[in-house]
């Protein structure tokens, strides 16, 4: 990753990662937006390689915040039907 074409497509990575990773958190849609997010962060890690990324904390916080989406659309998924059996059985 010498060119400045190649640092453009590590930069541009790391901020589609961070993108996605925020329309992570919104309910039910995230979750593909989630999934995006952890495709842009391995494959934005595989072409920095070990090279100097000045977006790397845009593609680390878009990668955390694709695990929170999963996390917490998981979570709302369980609480749905938690609701939903209870109010079956009573």
């Amino acid at each position: 990753m010498n060119s400045p074409q190649d640092r453009i497509h590590v930069i541009e990575g790391s901020l589609r990662c961070f993108c996605c990773g925020l329309l992570g958190i919104v309910p039910l849609v995230g979750v593909a937006a989630s999934f995006i997010a952890f495709h842009h962060y391995h494959r934005t890690r595989r072409q920095a390689g070990g090279a100097w990324n000045p977006a790397r904390r845009h593609l680390r916080l878009g990668y955390a915040l694709g695990w929170f989406g999963v996390a917490a659309n998981g979570a709302l998924a369980a609480l749905a039907g938690a609701l939903a059996l209870g109010s079956c059985l009573a």
